[in-house]
């Protein structure tokens, strides 16, 4: 899982920053002395803990698009997936600008991270997002020194407990979902290619037309994010057109014929792409009439 990065034996510790300035982001090296450098192998030993834990009782998820996650969930990905080009691309960057007067203007600084090289120059990066970090504290902070109270008038920086996210050679290990997807722009990257993946469909789903989900997309998030999984997925062509109609008639999805294919009617387009996700289900166990369901997780029992 952690393509070999050996965390018993990391030889060298970089803390960095990323920095709006002017509307753009740049990553700056921060010099950070061994004590800092201390804690921050901390926070990655804290970090791998919870994976490896996930890992051993079996829950350790792959991360998805279109799925809900709890604040802290440790997942997986692996980094050539689309929808890593952030992580992908930041453990790509070597070699930052060191600049310590980015610390400045700590509003600014939407994350931090720490880059670790093991004993064999494995490479791992941890990035965590500055909400804590960035926040100088504005409470009255004393400390005891030279036998006498004092207040604390320089700005302080807090580091926080763990990661959110990990990135080794081949993965990504996400430990706080919402926390990467802020960081990673994954809205923006989910709707900047929606249309395009949106008419995509077709080739796999033969059977149905996409144009006006194509454009339905364009302006809804979370169809946009339904039609990321569906387009993540290598099991479309299985899908057969006579039951997903009869599927389509009992779970609600309204749908019309167009020539020899099928489209959702507007107003069911969100309920088409679910199901065609298996995200729509009825259940029909209690007295009355069958119930639909939304399910936010479509993960496979065993």
């Amino acid at each position: 899982m952690w393509d070999g990065f050996n965390f018993n034996h990391v030889s060298s510790v970089e803390f960095c920053v990323n920095v709006e300035e002017d509307g753009e982001f740049e990553n700056y090296q921060i010099p950070a002395d061994e004590s800092v450098q201390d804690a921050l192998r901390d926070m990655l030993e804290k970090t791998r803990i919870f994976f490896d834990e996930a890992e051993d009782a079996d829950e350790l998820g792959t991360f998805e698009l279109s799925e809900k996650y709890a604040a802290r969930e440790p997942l997986i990905a692996e980094i050539d997936d689309e929808a890593m080009e952030f992580p992908r691309t930041l453990f790509g960057e070597e070699g930052w600008e060191s600049n310590p007067d980015a610390l400045h203007h700590p509003g600014e600084i939407p994350f931090y991270f720490g880059v670790f090289l093991d004993d064999h120059d494995r490479k791992l990066v941890a990035v965590r997002r500055a909400t804590q970090f960035k926040g100088v504290l504005k409470s009255k902070l004393i400390r005891w020194f030279d036998d006498t109270l004092q207040l604390i008038e320089n700005d302080v920086f807090r580091l926080d407990h763990e990661f959110d996210v990990l990135i080794t050679a081949g993965h990504v290990h996400i430990l706080h979902p919402k926390s990467f997807e802020f960081i990673a722009d994954i809205e923006q990257l989910v709707a900047d290619k929606a249309h395009e993946k949106a008419l995509s469909l077709g080739e796999h789903i033969k059977f149905a037309r996409f144009e006006g989900v194509a454009e339905f997309c364009r302006t809804k998030k979370r169809a946009a994010r339904l039609v990321a999984s569906l387009c993540a997925r290598d099991d479309l062509g299985q899908i057969r057109r006579a039951k997903f109609i009869a599927a389509a008639g009992q779970s609600g999805v309204e749908i019309e014929a167009v020539g020899n294919k099928i489209r959702p009617l507007a107003g069911s387009e969100y309920g088409f792409l679910e199901l065609l996700d298996d995200r729509r289900y009825i259940t029909d166990i209690k007295t009355g009439a069958a119930e639909r369901f939304f399910a936010s997780s479509r993960r496979r029992l065993p």
